[in-house]
Order: C-alpha cells, then structure tokens, then sequence
C-alpha cells in the first residue's frame, strides 16, 4: 500500500454498483454534488449510525435490494479512502461485466487485449525480438505440421503457442540460469490484463516446460494439447539456439504413441544445414532430448481424438 502511494495518480475512479449506489445517495441527500467525496461519506456514515440500519425509508436515494451491502460498501469505502489519502472520486458507468464484455469484443474484431500484454512484457523484460520472431515461426511450422488442415486463424492452442514462443525469455532479466522458471513465475503471478487466471497458468507450463528436464512436469497439469505446444517450442528453442537464421535440417514432423519424430532429407540436400559441423551441432541437442531424427519421408500417424504424453521428448 505503501508503494502505491508513493507511486501516485492522477485521478481515482470507483466502479460498480455499489460505488454507484452510494454516488446516489450522496447527491439524493445534499452530501456531494458528484461522486464520492471524504466529507460526504463521513455524513452517510453519521446518517447510518443514527438510523442503526440501512433503510430505504429513511436514506433518500437508498434501493431496498442495495440496502443489505450498503453498510459494508461504505465502510470499505471509508477504508479506501484513509489508506490512499483521497478526497474525492470519481464513479464510472461501466463495471467489470462491460470490461469482460469489451474485451471479448475486441478479440472478435481482431483488437485482442492480449496481444497488447504480451508486446508490452516483451518492452519491460528486455526480450530480445528477432530472436523470439525466428522462435515463434519455427515453433508454429511445427505446429502446423502436427496439424494439417487445421483452421489457424481461430486455433486457440496455435495463439498459445505463439504467446509462449515470444514470452518464453522474459526470465533472462532476472536470471540466465534457469532463467525458464523466472519466466513461469513471472507469467503465473503478474497481472496479465486480457489474460484469464487458466490462460496465464497454461501460458507458464508450457513455458516451464520448454527447458530443462520433464520429470518436472509431471505434477503440472500438462494435458494432450499442451504437449505439441512443449514440442514445437521445445525443439524451435534447440535448433535456434545459436540466435541466428540458420538453415533448418529437417522436412516435416509427425508424432504417434511413441512420442514425436522430425524427418530429414536423404543425403542431407535442400534442408541441411550449411555444413556438416553445423549439421551435427543442430541435431545433437535434438538426439538428448530423446526426439527420434529420420533420414527420408517421416509417415503421420493416424487423427488421435487425445495425445498422450510424448515419452520422446524426455528421459
């Protein structure tokens, strides 16, 4: 609380209906010509006190269905005014339904809060975005490949991912040594506006579990879909984690029971990397992970209704 007002405002505005309510009754008894002020719910709180109840009877302005919470309102009011030091405020028309309600229009409209979060931890923790970009791309045509034919533009798992390819670094402001759980913590307790509390939670496992060993997620509440989103950005953050634009070595991916497999081009051609030491390095991390490297045409396995948990991707 502290912080908060050492930090300051310009203005303060109460939202709902009980800011609203009380706002009425403020102007309905003289109190306050607009809004909320200090002095006029110190008369509203004489005025109760007085009455030894909230009733519409006798409080000009009072909603019988608002008089049960009128009392806490306007002591948690009061409250809120002593400890920020206000004086006056402000009462908005709208509350948190209309801002729910904005929100999920704008994603609609292609005007996704969401994306605005996201851009803007990218500015605060420093990510470095070229090399999100090439790991965002590369994950979602992994992605894409687990998936043919499926609609992108509305795929909710596939914004995930994204989401996740370009949050994935925030920890490296923190810390670079695993710097993956700062990521998580960060994504899993920072306010996020536009983001559910569910989001926010798949949001850092699939971060969580982008690095370092598996046996970690265990417990985490990983489900089918989330593995693809683990291996796409999983394998996108190995291959290009020399940060630069190299050549990529494989053709396609597919994934079965047994986890997932990536395929190459026989004799290395059209998809190798620009020599053989880089070739080598590229898959080296890929072949730790426990991820199966083909040499030829990678078969899809069959449409799954649910993914079980790849064992490929960890030990």
């Amino acid at each position: 609380m502290r912080a908060y007002r050492a930090a300051g405002w310009d203005e303060a505005v109460a939202s709902s209906g009980t800011a609203r309510s009380i706002e009425n009754i403020l102007r309905e008894n003289g109190f306050a010509e607009d809004g909320l002020t200090r002095a006029g719910l110190e008369k509203l709180r004489s005025l109760l006190l007085k009455s030894e109840k909230a009733d519409p009877d006798r409080i000009a302005g009072l909603r019988p269905n608002r008089a049960p919470v009128l009392p806490g309102g306007v002591a948690i009011m009061n409250a809120v005014f002593d400890e920020l030091g206000i004086e006056a405020m402000k009462v908005s028309d709208g509350a948190l339904r209309h801002g729910v309600l904005y929100d999920l229009l704008g994603r609609v409209e292609h005007r996704d809060m969401r994306e605005a979060t996201v851009a803007q931890f990218m500015r605060r923790y420093h990510v470095e975005a070229a090399q999100a970009e090439r790991v965002k791309q590369l994950a979602l045509t992994i992605y894409d490949a687990l998936t043919p034919g499926a609609e992108r533009e509305d795929d909710a798992d596939r914004l995930m991912l994204a989401w996740a390819a370009r949050l994935a670094e925030i920890g490296l402001s923190i810390a670079h040594a695993q710097y993956h759980k700062h990521s998580a913590y960060v994504l899993s307790n920072a306010d996020m506006p536009g983001f559910s509390r569910l989001e926010q939670a798949r949001l850092a496992r699939v971060v969580l579990a982008h690095r370092g060993k598996l046996r970690k997620m265990q417990d985490a509440g990983l489900d089918g879909a989330d593995w693809k989103l683990v291996f796409a950005l999983r394998t996108a953050s190995l291959i290009l984690r020399s940060r630069s634009d190299a050549k990529l070595p494989f053709l396609r991916v597919a994934a079965d029971a047994g986890g997932f497999a990536i395929g190459r081009r026989a004799g290395g051609g059209g998809g190798s990397l620009e020599s053989g030491r880089d070739e080598a390095a590229g898959e080296r991390p890929l072949r730790q992970e426990g991820v199966r490297l083909t040499a030829g045409p990678v078969t899809p396995p069959p449409a799954r209704r649910s993914w079980p948990r790849p064992r490929a991707l960890g030990r």
